[in-house]
């Protein structure tokens, strides 16, 4: 019995900002424990990531690969400002 399949996320989700969205809504599914004040296409030192959560321990920046990404394997300045 097969009781789950595998559907491309275009078929659900049109564009990737309502996928990011959807996924910023739902942290707490994927146990990362940053699941408060996520922020969708938020600003992080001069480009945009998908979504940034912060919380008193740290953050977390989601790049999700929906479509094209935007900057992989972008490493950040050290003086970057999640704030």
């Amino acid at each position: 019995m097969k009781l789950q399949s595998n559907i491309p996320l275009a078929k659900v989700y049109k564009r990737e900002v309502d996928f990011s969205s959807d996924l910023a809504g739902n942290l707490s599914a994927l146990g990362v424990g940053l699941s408060e004040d996520a922020e969708v296409e938020a600003l992080v030192a001069t480009r945009r990531a998908d979504i940034v959560a912060t919380e008193d321990g740290g953050a977390l920046v989601v790049e999700n690969d929906f479509g094209r990404a935007d900057w992989h394997q972008t490493q950040l300045p050290p003086e970057s400002d999640l704030e």
